[in-house]
């Protein structure tokens, strides 16, 4: 067995032979989210089969340790983050990696996976750099999600004094797409677990957005972050990319991300307030976002 593992999150199907996954069993585990679905697979001659028992794919739902809230309250792929930690799923493996069902592989991108045995490299899919001349790389949407608190919580959890300008020219790396040694999954993991916390249910609320999917979004930037701040790491493409003809050949539609609200505008705002400390700590402080 190799010493590293790349988890594929898909939430309903998988293309193994459009992807060319199928070249690298020895890589690859699909690792299926969300209850809502049927889960199946694409094969060879474009029939879907629904998958039941196979070696190749866990099914997060049937966990031993299972929190299903995460995902429903909509933290979408971050809940395999999370999951993958919490069931000790890494532990085999030196060098652990998390990426999506819809991105193509080839023989340059598993020779970098496999090439790679430094503590101190992360592979992720880049583009620019997060921060430049004082302003925010406009992936990160800095109108729309609350970054200054990321970066607070990544201080408070750390026990670190970062500020906006020490993201300065680092690599914006977004996507959930990432390949790293098992230590630094394990520091982005624990933060996670706690972060899914200090955001909810308030930066699902006005003044921002409320649809599902929304928080996994921001957590998304939270990653980026993280990995802009740990200065120790170096930053390489992994050579991973999105493609729209594996979402068309599984027939999957991405609707009922902005149309479907998040359960934190199910309740009473009295009700949330309560549960929103650290947000109200935050405001106090007079940050903003």
């Amino acid at each position: 067995m190799l010493d590293r593992r790349i988890f594929i999150i898909f939430h309903q199907g998988i293309a193994p032979t459009i992807t060319g996954t199928d070249k690298y069993p020895d890589l690859v585990q699909y690792y299926a989210t969300n209850t809502d679905y049927k889960k199946y697979i694409l094969t060879s001659n474009g029939e879907s089969e629904l998958l039941d028992k196979r070696d190749d794919v866990l099914l997060e739902y049937r966990l031993p340790r299972y929190d299903a809230s995460i995902h429903k309250k909509g933290f979408m792929e971050t809940s395999a983050y999370i999951h993958i930690y919490r069931n000790r799923l890494y532990l085999p493996y030196k060098f652990i990696g998390v990426t999506q069902y819809d991105m193509i592989w080839n023989n340059a991108v598993a020779h970098r996976i496999k090439s790679l045995n430094q503590k101190n490299k992360v592979l992720a899919q880049t583009s620019g750099t997060i921060l430049s001349r004082g302003r925010w790389h406009h992936l990160m949407f800095a109108e729309r999600f609350p970054l200054d608190f990321l970066i607070d919580s990544f201080n408070k959890f750390f026990n670190t004094r970062y500020t906006q300008e020490d993201l300065k020219d680092r690599p914006l790396t977004l996507w959930q797409t990432y390949f790293m040694h098992r230590s630094v999954f394990e520091d982005l993991s624990r933060w996670l677990s706690v972060l899914v916390n200090e955001v909810y249910p308030w930066a699902n609320r006005p003044p921002y957005e409320t649809h599902w999917g929304f928080l996994g979004s921001l957590i998304e930037r939270a990653e980026s972050i993280f990995f802009a701040l740990r200065k120790d790491l170096a930053i390489s493409d992994i050579g991973l990319n999105h493609s729209e003809n594996v979402v068309r050949s599984l027939k999957i539609t991405k609707e009922h991300y902005g149309a479907k609200q998040g359960p934190a505008n199910m309740s009473p705002i009295e009700a949330l307030r309560g549960r929103a400390k650290s947000w109200l700590q935050y405001i106090k402080r007079g940050n903003s976002s």
